[in-house]
């Protein structure tokens, strides 16, 4: 019992005395009350309506089984329906789930949808959004700017044309299809485009045999083509009194015949860590810069037919073209060679070092070792080709392969001395063997002459 209704009911006992004054009281606030105050005896009834009141830490409770309780968050990781009368905030993290119904549809305006064709055909070139699209039908026509003009389409493409790739030394038809320009130098026994007047040594070519020619101190391994004329160093090479001319290359031009490679399109010279293309159009050899691999030279690069390789000792690099990057190789079974020692007999790639002996797996990247029957000592860089058979060329001994059974066979040649492969080049079809000095020997086999 309160203190009002102690007082209370102390008044109405008639404890205290003679009569007294009660009154009613209606109670709206916290607090102490004298009926005194209220110049009575006392309370006849007290009526108590005092409002809630709260202060800063009650911000946000909820009155919970008849108390003031703070919420609190809430983790949803189902679908449902959940009561969140105690809850201030729910984390929702609900997985997607997905059904085989729903492969290739995409969210749309917050909903998973089925994609379908693009309704109309595209006709004019820009950037379309696809994304409610599993399908376009595109049909624009065909516009050319003057940058395709002399274009000419090729395998569904349209390509720039370009001269045609060697110097037509013989009369006949050609495909000129992809070419703007032809360099024709059929021999009429006087004059050369090229070269100033010279009289022309004449062959005959139906009796193959090696004859004794004189080109001007020449070697077979210093020579090379652009597909239209032969080169030695920088030097052109044409029959006639003046055996070897200047070239009139410019630039950085290649002082060693054997470091100019190719890589199938263009032309380089590399020598240590000088390195230069050709430019056909001009004639001058501009300076070249590899990432990856910077000084090696040309002479110790080969093909497998698809890539290019270096290989020298234990440095071996294959070329990525696109980027002009040589990037490190790592063979299997053999990881120490030289690309000089090696060779093809048009379908696998040999290493042929002394003793060392292997075959290329190209699907695997691994040399695997290879017995060959006759002769077993052989290099790479004394075997050659007449473009039909395969020789070796070595300390006077010569050996034509028998591809079929691995055998090298033993052979003679007549009219030729003593040898070496390195030295034997095919100039437009008529084998030259060089030496050193005025020595050279030519076996015309083909029915076409040498420049």
């Amino acid at each position: 019992m309160n203190m009002y209704s102690l007082l209370l009911a102390k008044k109405l006992s008639g404890g205290g005395g003679g009569g007294s004054t009660l009154v009613s009281k209606t109670i709206t606030a916290n607090g102490t009350y004298n009926p005194a105050d209220d110049n009575a005896d006392g309370y006849s009834s007290v009526t108590a309506n005092v409002p809630n009141s709260y202060t800063l830490s009650d911000e946000g409770k909820v009155v919970s089984s008849g108390v003031l309780v703070s919420q609190s968050s809430r983790n949803i990781d189902a679908n449902g329906t959940y009561d969140t009368t105690l809850n201030n905030s729910v984390d929702v993290d609900v997985p997607n789930s997905y059904t085989a119904g729903d492969n290739g549809k995409v969210v749309s305006n917050q909903q998973l949808v089925s994609q379908t064709a693009k309704p109309d055909t595209i006709t004019v070139n820009d950037t379309y959004n696809t994304t409610e699209y599993n399908s376009v039908t595109v049909n624009v026509p065909n516009s050319y700017t003057a940058g395709d003009e002399g274009k000419v389409v090729s395998s569904g493409a349209l390509v720039s044309q370009s001269s045609y790739p060697s110097t037509i030394v013989t009369n006949g038809t050609y495909d000129t299809t992809l070419n703007n320009s032809v360099t024709v130098d059929v021999p009429t026994g006087g004059t050369s485009g090229l070269h100033t007047t010279s009289t022309r040594t004449q062959i005959d070519f139906d009796t193959p045999e090696w004859i004794q020619d004189s080109y001007s101190t020449v070697r077979g391994h210093s020579l090379w083509t652009d597909g239209k004329f032969i080169y030695s160093n920088y030097n052109v090479l044409y029959r006639g009194t003046n055996r070897a001319s200047y070239s009139g290359f410019t630039g950085i031009i290649p002082q060693y015949g054997e470091c100019v490679w190719t890589d199938g399109t263009d032309i380089y010279y590399s020598n240590g860590t000088t390195h230069s293309v050709l430019n056909r159009n001009t004639n001058e050899w501009v300076e070249k810069t590899w990432t990856g691999l910077t000084a090696f030279s040309g002479a110790n690069i080969w093909t497998d037919g698809t890539n290019i390789y270096y290989s020298y000792s234990s440095t071996q690099y294959v070329l990525d073209k696109s980027t002009n990057t040589w990037n490190e190789k790592t063979w299997t079974g053999l990881s120490t060679f030289q690309g000089e020692s090696i060779w093809t007999d048009g379908t696998n790639i040999y290493y042929s070092y002394g003793s060392t002996q292997y075959v290329l797996d190209k699907s695997t990247n691994t040399w695997n070792e290879k017995t060959w029957i006759g002769r077993t000592n052989l290099y790479g860089y004394d075997i050659w080709t007449d473009g039909t058979d395969i020789y070796y060329s070595g300390s006077g001994q010569h050996y034509v392969l028998n591809i079929d059974t691995s055998t090298w066979e033993s052979i003679t040649w007549d009219g030729v001395p003593a040898m070496a492969g390195r030295d034997v080049v095919n100039l437009y079809g008529c084998i030259v063997c060089t030496y050193y000095g005025s020595y050279q020997y030519i076996f015309c086999e083909h029915k076409k002459p040498i420049l």
